[in-house]
C-alpha cells in the first residue's frame, strides 16, 4: 500500500473494502468511528488511498463481470442453437438476448445524444408529425399537474390506479 499513510489506516482501507462499515472498522481497529471520518475528510493522502483502493476494486469486479458476461453469452448461443433444448428454454434464451440488445441500444444512443447536439427543429424536419410527436412523449411527474387538464395532481388524476379503473370503467 501507501508508505505515507500509517498501518493503521491501511487495515481501515482493508476493512472498508471488504463492505465493512465505519463503525464497524474502527470497533476492530480500536479506534473511535470519527477518527475514520476525520482522515477521510482532513487527511488527503488516506482519502486518495481510499479512493484508489475503491477504483481498483471497482476495476477488478468490472473485469470479472465481462469475463461472466462473454461466459453468458456463449451459453446463450448454445442454448438457442442446441435442438435438443426445449422450446420454452430456447424461447426465453431469445427474449434475454434481445433485452440485452434493446437495453444496450438504449445505451449507446445516450451516448451518442451526448456527444452529438441536435435540435428539435432539426429532428423535426426529417421526421415525419406523427412520428416526430410521438418521440417526445415525456413522462409525468407524481406531482406534477395532470396532462388531462384536470388541475388535479398526476397522482391523484390519471396516476391514481384505483382512478384510472373507475374511469375505464365509466367509458365502457
Amino acid at each position: 500500500m501507501n508508505p505515507d499513510i500509517t498501518i493503521l489506516q491501511q487495515k481501515a482501507i482493508q476493512l472498508l473494502l471488504t463492505g465493512t462499515t465505519v463503525a464497524a472498522a474502527a470497533r476492530e481497529l480500536g479506534i473511535d468511528r470519527t477518527t475514520i471520518y476525520s482522515w477521510q475528510k482532513t487527511s488527503p493522502v488516506f482519502a486518495l488511498a481510499l479512493t484508489r483502493a475503491r477504483s481498483l476494486q471497482n476495476q477488478i469486479i468490472t473485469d470479472s463481470l465481462q469475463d461472466l458476461a462473454a461466459a453468458a453469452i456463449d451459453t446463450l448461443r448454445d442454448i438457442l442453437v442446441s435442438p435438443n433444448a426445449p422450446p420454452a428454454v430456447r424461447l426465453r434464451a431469445a427474449q434475454a438476448v434481445l433485452t440485452a440488445c434493446s437495453n444496450n441500444k438504449h445505451e449507446s444512443q445516450e451516448e451518442t445524444s451526448t456527444h452529438f447536439d441536435t435540435s428539435d427543429q432539426e429532428i423535426d424536419a426529417v421526421t415525419p408529425p406523427s412520428l416526430a410527436e410521438s418521440s417526445k412523449t415525456v413522462k409525468t411527474g407524481r406531482n406534477e399537474i395532470c396532462p388531462c387538464n384536470s388541475g388535479l395532481k398526476f397522482k391523484r388524476c390519471c396516476g391514481d390506479p384505483v382512478r384510472r379503473t373507475q374511469q375505464q370503467g365509466v367509458a365502457a
